[in-house]
C-alpha cells in the first residue's frame, strides 16, 4: 500500500555526490498515476529498478504521487489553452478516441 506520509518528504534534485556515495538511502517511488496509467513495460521497469535498489540495501517505499491533482489540472489547462484548436488540428479528419471523450468535453 502506498505511503502518503512518504510523499511529503523533500524531493531532491540529482546529485553526483549522492549518486557516488556508498550510504544507504530511502527512496520513494510510484509506478503509475490514477488517471494516467503507465504501460506494463514502464511499470515493469520500475519494479525491476526497485528490486535492484533493495538488493543494494536501500530502503525503497511506494508512495502516492504527491502532486497528482495539480498535475492533472495543469495538463488539462495546457491542452485547452487554445480552446482545443491545436489538438483538433493535429487530429485532422480523425475522430477522437472514445477514451478521450472526457478530455474533449473538458477542453471545450
Amino acid at each position: 500500500m502506498p505511503s502518503v506520509r512518504g510523499a511529503h518528504t523533500q524531493i531532491v534534485s540529482f546529485s553526483d555526490d549522492a549518486f557516488s556515495s556508498k550510504n544507504k538511502v530511502k527512496i520513494g517511488y510510484y509506478s503509475s498515476l490514477p488517471y494516467f496509467q503507465a504501460c506494463e513495460a514502464q511499470q515493469r521497469a520500475v519494479r525491476e529498478t526497485v528490486e535492484v535498489l533493495r538488493k543494494l540495501g536501500h530502503e525503497v517505499i511506494e508512495i502516492e504521487f504527491p502532486f497528482a491533482e495539480a498535475l492533472y489540472r495543469i495538463y488539462y489547462e495546457l491542452l485547452s489553452s487554445d480552446n482545443n484548436a491545436k489538438y483538433a488540428d493535429l487530429l485532422g479528419e480523425e475522430d477522437y478516441l472514445k477514451e478521450y471523450a472526457m478530455i474533449k468535453y473538458l477542453m471545450t
